[in-house]
This record gives C-alpha cells, structure tokens and sequence, in this order.
C-alpha cells in the first residue's frame, strides 16, 4: 500500500492494536491531494470529514472580533460587531490531522469552559496547504462508525481537539507540533 509506512506511524493508527480497528480505519481513508496555496477547510462551514496528512504542510488559521480565543465562541464566526483579527495557529505536518473537531459530538466538549466549545458541526479554523499535500480523507459516517465501535479512539480524538481549542488563543501560539499545544495524539 503506498504510504503502509506513514500510515502505520501516524498516532491514531496506533491507538488500537486490533487488526480489525486498522482494516476498519483503511478503508475508511480516501485519497486527497492538495495543491499549495488552496483551502482544505474554511472556518465556520460545515464539517463533513477530517484529514490524515501523509505529506506536506498546512496552515492553521482563524479570525476572532475580540484578542481572545477565536473558536468555539460567537466572534469566531463573526456573529458580533468588531473588526476581524487574524490568528496564526500554526502550521501541521505529515503524520498529524486536522477536521476533528467539527465532527465531534458535544459531549466530547462538556468539560469546557463555554468559550472554548465549538459550535456544533461547524469548522472553528481555516487550514491552507502551504505546499503541495497528500492527505487521506475520512468522511463523517466513517468518523462517527470508527467512534462508535472504538470509543478510545473518540475519547484520544476528542482529547486532542480539546487540548486545540485551549491552545486557541494568540498568547498561547500554535497547534499540533509548536510549544505546549501539541497534539495529544501526534507523535
């Protein structure tokens, strides 16, 4: 399989060691390619898949009316009057994911504080491909299969995208690899 490598050192392959789990999660994954400078998810549209990045790397971006966290709160989709700011999250790379958050279900984000809860459905960032990129997408009745039968991985899932949006805001920069906001479940 082109990527077997990639593919079986990315942190949510390795969350089961069932074969099942990685059959399930095989076929689940279909192909994207993305060429630099283009959207691959635009804030405050619907959700409707995530994304395993096999090579490449993106930006991560959102805007906010207020200095504070931009996702999960009304200014994050402009709904208040102001002016929009642009927050530079980071950037992701291969072996990382992105899109989560949007197919998650609300329970995944009671424990938050109100701010920090993303509306529900709804994509709380903008990522752009900085370079060429070959990402593997899984769609949301795949997401929500793979959650229903793996709860653990729901659970590491919805942990990440928790660990995202405290890390949201401009005094605590980035996502994925950068300072304190890595990703639960990168490597």
């Amino acid at each position: 399989m082109l990527y077997e490598g990639t593919i079986r050192e990315m942190a949510i392959f390795q969350l089961e060691s069932d074969s099942h789990y990685h059959d399930t999660l095989l076929r689940a994954m279909q192909p994207h390619l993305q060429a630099a400078d283009e959207i691959l998810i635009s804030q405050g549209t619907r959700a409707q898949e995530m994304f395993l990045i096999t090579s490449g790397v993106l930006s991560v971006s959102c805007t906010s009316t207020t200095n504070d966290a931009c996702v999960g709160s009304e200014s994050s989709m402009g709904t208040r009057r102001g002016a929009m700011h642009a927050i530079d999250l980071g950037k992701v790379y291969p072996g990382d994911h992105v899109g989560e958050i949007g197919l998650l279900d609300q329970t995944a984000f009671a424990a938050c504080p109100r701010a920090q809860r993303p509306e529900p459905g709804m994509r709380t960032a903008t990522v752009i491909s900085n370079t060429f990129c070959e990402l593997f997408r899984i769609g949301y009745h795949d997401f929500r299969e793979l959650c229903r039968a793996y709860p653990n991985i729901k659970e590491a899932l919805a942990n990440t995208a928790r660990h995202k949006l405290s890390c949201s805001s401009p005094t605590v920069p980035g996502i994925a690899r950068h300072g304190s906001c890595k990703s639960a479940i990168s490597r």
